[in-house]
């Protein structure tokens, strides 16, 4: 499933509301997130719900430039080890490449590519999902994160030689000669950056060869799994927050059709209801462990009904909610 992205790229959303005297909590809650996840980044939650709420900050409290205040305001410290790889690549071009290459991993609702090809190579980006609210807003927040990555990789003062958005311009003029300093064109063939035409083959800044590696190593496993059971798995964690873990949408996000997906997990020796099982337990023991109620673990594990949680518990540990998290507690 394409609808998802890490919740740090709610980092400083509640705050940034506040200042212009609006309630961000109350935002996330009605568009359906947890304002406690805003800024995590080991939480996931929809891209849709992202944009809806920048749309709804944008549209009362925060203004028509709140989603560029957005992107200063965070940085590009909220891709998390996705910016710490490009930052410590040998080349500028190849910082951007391992963005592209493992940007699915903050979110598959976006991509960025580079195009080489032409006079002032292109640092171009797109969203994904078909039907979004708050398109055109979520473009220049991520257009904003972008400059401020390039600005990691080459220098604080950088400026992009052109800006192109595909939206009608949204902002007055100024807001956006002040964030991007460049000649902005809207309606134009897509979201880019035009950029200086040897700036690729230019060395990062304070890139270093050990950091890199030790990043690479974490986001390897993450963008190739060992087997198809694995995958399932780790999609089925994202997505049992969002009441999404099931067959057809753990399919979806993996690309494959429902049937041949539980053809080849059988293959493997397992079955995706016996993968939802396990890693419901897993989940239920750590939650535990970590002193969460019963009702949070049972949301937490996708359960309709607290009730669902309270059987599965029995058949797990045989053991009641409350006698597993009192033992746990005695473990900590």
């Amino acid at each position: 499933m394409d609808d998802l992205i890490r919740a740090s790229s709610l980092a400083n959303f509640i705050g940034l509301v506040a200042q212009q005297g609006g309630d961000g909590e109350q935002i996330l809650s009605d568009c359906g997130i947890n304002p406690e996840w805003a800024g995590n980044h080991d939480k996931f939650i929809r891209y849709t719900a992202l944009s809806q709420a920048v749309h709804v900050a944008s549209s009362s409290a925060g203004g028509s430039d709140f989603p560029i205040r957005l992107a200063q305001a965070q940085g590009a410290d909220i891709l998390g080890p996705v910016a710490v790889l490009a930052r410590n690549a040998v080349s500028i071009g190849e910082g951007i490449d391992d963005v592209a290459r493992y940007l699915h991993t903050y979110s598959p609702a976006v991509r960025v590519s580079l195009r080489r090809n032409l006079p002032c190579p292109q640092f171009r980006f797109e969203i994904v999902l078909r039907s979004l609210v708050g398109r055109d807003s979520m473009v220049e927040l991520s257009l904003g994160i972008a400059l401020e990555l390039l600005r990691l990789l080459i220098d604080p003062s950088f400026v992009p030689e052109r800006t192109g958005f595909a939206h009608a311009q949204i902002c007055h003029s100024s807001v956006y000669r002040e964030a991007f300093g460049s000649p902005i064109e809207f309606e134009a063939d897509g979201n880019f950056f035009a950029l200086p035409s040897a700036i690729l083959e230019e060395p990062t800044r304070g890139a270093d060869a050990v950091s890199r590696r030790l990043v690479a190593q974490f986001l390897t496993p993450i963008a190739a799994y060992e087997s198809v059971v694995d995958q399932v798995a780790d999609f089925v964690q994202r997505l049992l927050p969002l009441n999404q873990a099931t067959l057809v949408h753990v399919a979806s996000a993996m690309s494959t059709h429902p049937r041949t997906l539980q053809r080849q997990m059988v293959k493997e020796g397992s079955t995706f209801s016996a993968t939802l099982d396990g890693v419901r337990r897993k989940m239920a023991l750590r939650l535990a462990g970590e002193g969460f109620s019963a009702s949070q673990i049972s949301s937490s594990l996708g359960y309709s009904e607290q009730s669902c949680y309270t059987r599965a518990c029995w058949r797990w540990f045989g053991e009641t909610p409350l006698n597993l998290a009192s033992r746990s507690a005695g473990r900590r």
